[in-house]
């Protein structure tokens, strides 16, 4: 099953593979789409983006959705 999200200006393309638990979300990322995200944790000033840059970015690294969501 494939998904589009929407972060921003980021449109990454996910594949998303669902078996029981953990899901794991597979994203590909370029490195200008992972630099907008690392600038987006650190510096933008509206909280909920930076929140959800740090969800995405260990999701691109290959991490299930129920590690990202012990950090």
């Amino acid at each position: 099953m494939t998904a589009g999200l929407v972060c921003g200006q980021l449109s990454v393309r996910t594949v998303i593979e669902s078996r029981k638990m953990p899901l794991r979300v597979m994203l590909a990322l370029s490195a200008a789409d992972q630099d907008a995200l690392l600038q987006a944790e650190k510096k933008n000033p509206d909280w909920r983006v930076r929140e959800r840059a740090r969800s995405v970015l260990p999701l691109a690294q290959g991490k299930t959705c129920a590690q990202v969501a012990q950090l």
